[in-house]
């Protein structure tokens, strides 16, 4: 049984472009699960691209594909637990970006881990779970 995971940015916009391995894990997922989930944060980058750039049918089209997938929020057990892999990573000195750290939070508290492209970032949180699914 694979395990359930939050698709990051990077993947989900493979995903709309049509990536083949990406469909592919996509859909073998929905098998399994049902549906796909990301974060708040995740819908906040996406929507805050397209609107940059006025792209209204492509916001459109995201609006109605998370109708049919899951958004985890970023709530006070997510932050606190971001907190604490912030501080890891500190002391370690192998520091990410704060919206990753943010999204492995959400994934941790919910018991999931990540399906993205950017492995070596997120591979430095010890306990997250972590997949490519370009590969």
């Amino acid at each position: 049984m694979r395990t359930r995971v939050l698709l990051d940015t990077d993947i989900l916009s493979v995903l709309r472009r049509g990536h083949e391995r990406v469909t592919q894990h996509a859909t073998d997922y929905i098998v399994t699960y049902g549906n796909l989930a990301f974060t708040e944060l995740t819908w906040y980058e996406v929507v805050r691209g397209y609107r940059a750039i006025g792209a209204h049918h492509q916001l459109e089209v995201f609006e109605a594909f998370c109708r049919r997938c899951d958004i985890l929020p970023l709530d006070h057990n997510a932050l606190d637990c971001a907190a604490n892999i912030y501080s890891d990573l500190r002391r370690r000195g192998e520091l990410i970006g704060e919206v990753d750290i943010l999204i492995a939070g959400i994934a941790l508290t919910n018991g999931t881990g990540i399906a993205t492209r950017n492995v070596e970032h997120f591979s430095r949180i010890t306990s997250l779970y972590v997949e490519n699914w370009t590969v």
